[in-house]
């Protein structure tokens, strides 16, 4: 059967995002720094609120029959309800909302390296982006999943500071293989929401096959 890229959604949504204490445990393995507090200027004050969030089970690279049974989904994940997906590989999906210029990404990781290792050669390739600031990089365990982040600020092409936090995660079980790659990225303002779309991503993830 040929396989094919296309995403298929559930219908029901995952509710209105909560981080509560269960949720503080997984959002306090994110890498910070304290001394680097941002002031935002007003006019960027507006940024993803954790509250504005609803999410969908999201299932994509999947092969001819049953769309929505997941058992013909190569990947899957919770992703925020109303963003559209754009296919950038067979198991690469980049998710967006309407308006707004913050992503969830998810790809096959680096399953060849751990997920220490992929951190690593994540930070190296950043070598040379303009005024970057690596605010943290961390390793942490949540029930059986391994996972290694790094968190980091840059200017992008039109002078505005970008914050972007990519995840590698085991995805097949074998202890801290980097099968899963997530990113978030949007402005510095949208951090607590996409800290909140991190979190759910990581914990619903699936690589399949």
């Amino acid at each position: 059967m040929n396989k094919k890229i296309k995403l298929a959604v559930s219908a029901a949504t995952a509710g209105i995002a909560a981080v509560g204490a269960a949720g503080a445990v997984l959002l306090g393995a994110l890498p910070s720094n304290a001394a680097t507090t941002h002031t935002v200027a007003a006019s960027n004050a507006t940024g993803l609120k954790p509250s504005s969030l609803s999410f969908v089970n999201a299932r994509w690279y999947c092969m001819s029959g049953n769309w929505f049974g997941g058992k013909n989904c190569h990947v899957g994940a919770i992703v925020p309800k109303g963003w559209k997906v754009t296919s950038l590989n067979h198991s690469d999906a980049k998710f967006t909302p309407k308006s707004g210029s913050y992503f969830l990404r998810i790809a096959e990781g680096p399953y060849d390296l751990t997920t220490k290792q992929a951190v690593a050669q994540k930070q190296k390739s950043l070598k040379g982006t303009k005024n970057l600031k690596v605010q943290g990089v961390a390793t942490a365990r949540s029930g059986g999943i391994v996972y290694s982040t790094i968190v980091y600020t840059y200017t992008d092409s039109a002078k505005h500071t970008r914050w972007v936090a990519t995840r590698y995660q085991d995805a097949y079980g074998r202890g801290s293989s980097a099968g899963l790659e997530i990113t978030v990225g949007g402005t510095v303002a949208d951090k607590a929401g996409l800290t909140t779309v991190l979190a759910r991503a990581t914990t619903s993830a699936y690589l399949a096959g």
